[in-house]
């Protein structure tokens, strides 16, 4: 696991490994260039990607593409704002196309 856990934290995280998320092993999905970009701009980390891809709050189908789902997780760290993780169910393994916080989402 990276960096250090805090007695008040449910993941840990080092920011400096943004920098090198290309760079980790993956195994049970990808990321887009696209995504790499925004963890790295919106300090999103990794181990939120995996738990909201394993154990959403909530899923959605995309409207407009039927390849892509929307899983939904609020994060303690961050205030229990929403990650929202879009990603390709159609391919193995998934892939991430964008992740980002929803200010809008509050029904999980």
């Amino acid at each position: 696991m990276l960096g250090s856990s805090s007695p008040h934290s449910t993941y840990s995280f080092d920011f400096a490994a943004l920098l090198f998320i290309d760079r980790l092993p993956v195994t049970d999905y990808t990321l887009t260039e696209h995504a790499i970009k925004r963890c790295r701009k919106r300090r999103i980390f990794l181990e939120w990607i995996a738990v909201a891809l394993a154990h959403p709050a909530r899923t959605v189908n995309d409207k407009d593409d039927p390849a892509l789902v929307l899983a939904l997780l609020a994060i303690p760290e961050r205030g229990f704002q929403v990650l929202r993780v879009i990603y390709n169910e159609t391919v193995d393994p998934v892939v991430v196309v964008t992740v980002y916080f929803d200010d809008e989402a509050s029904d999980l």
